[in-house]
């Protein structure tokens, strides 16, 4: 019985002198499992409140910016603006 507790008591020994010899890697592998786990919980929580569909992408007339149709200003049948600004500013250069 002496002898196996002797066995346990320098195994613990062993694995604490490994532990020290090798603490910056240990905390650089926890480092990363704690990264990934939060990760995946705010890739989770993005997922959720994402919207289904945006709807098909327009070209703004005046800048060239790609916004969604359902967000765009839409003037005629295809001029598409981002925003006021672009219109205010395509018909002053008109």
């Amino acid at each position: 019985m002496k002898e196996a507790i002797f066995i346990v008591v320098i195994l613990l020994v062993l694995l604490v002198l490994t532990a020290i010899r090798y603490r910056k890697q240990l905390i650089a592998v926890l480092n990363v499992w704690r990264m990934l786990r939060q990760i995946n919980t705010t890739r989770g929580a993005q997922i959720n409140t994402s919207p289904k569909s945006a709807g098909p992408l327009v070209n703004c007339v005046k800048c060239g910016t790609w916004i969604s149709e359902s967000q765009a200003i839409k003037l005629g049948r295809a001029s598409f603006y981002c925003s006021a600004d672009c219109v205010e500013k395509s018909a002053s250069a008109a």
